[in-house]
């Protein structure tokens, strides 16, 4: 039991370091930071469909690698980490979608069921992940704290406190975001 606080300090401390350090501790984030990324990338490859089209370990490899290729980490703390991670793991599955897409000998598009809170919302339950992509893009050009929310409630299935510690603004604010993101992603949807 005093292990998973020591734990969470020290992912907490290799945030913080990578984060204002030019020094580089992001391998050691990454790898201290994977069985949390992997229950993560699970859990959103099985609510989104894609688990009969991708494997975890592929997804969490290409999501490393473009980890180490971001020039700026948009992390200060545990939560706004596991939302910048999850919006890396999305673009990582949308990609790989639009090159299934342009497959120039069929390769099959799987569609993803948004969940209820989103689906009832957008009101298009077999939205395509690229459609979604493109709103999402669209999103953050017209208030990137709003597409922030999305990345951190609907990928990383941060609650709406966890959102609002992050973004040090109150939980009334994050629901009213997340309410005006669902409108807007649906006029962009449709």
């Amino acid at each position: 039991m005093s292990e998973l606080p020591a734990i969470a300090d020290s992912l907490t401390e290799l945030i913080r370091a990578s984060s204002v350090s030019q020094s580089d501790m992001r391998p050691e984030l990454y790898a201290q930071a994977y069985p949390e990324l992997r229950k993560l990338a699970m859990n959103w490859l099985y609510r989104h469909g894609g688990a009969d089209h991708l494997q975890t370990t592929e997804v969490l490899n290409e999501g490393y690698l473009r980890f180490l290729q971001t020039p700026e980490m948009r992390a200060h703390d545990r939560a706004s980490f596991f939302a910048f991670a999850s919006s890396i793991i999305r673009s990582v599955v949308f990609d790989t979608v639009r090159r299934a897409k342009a497959d120039k000998r069929g390769g099959n598009v799987w569609i993803t069921s948004l969940d209820t809170t989103l689906n009832e919302t957008i009101g298009n339950p077999d939205s395509e992940f690229l459609e979604l992509e493109q709103a999402i893009a669209q999103l953050e050009v017209v208030d990137p704290r709003l597409a922030y929310v999305v990345d951190m409630h609907f990928f990383a299935e941060m609650s709406m406190q966890e959102i609002a510690d992050t973004l040090d603004v109150n939980e009334k604010t994050v629901r009213r975001d997340w309410k005006k993101a669902q409108l807007l992603l649906k006029s962009m949807l449709q």
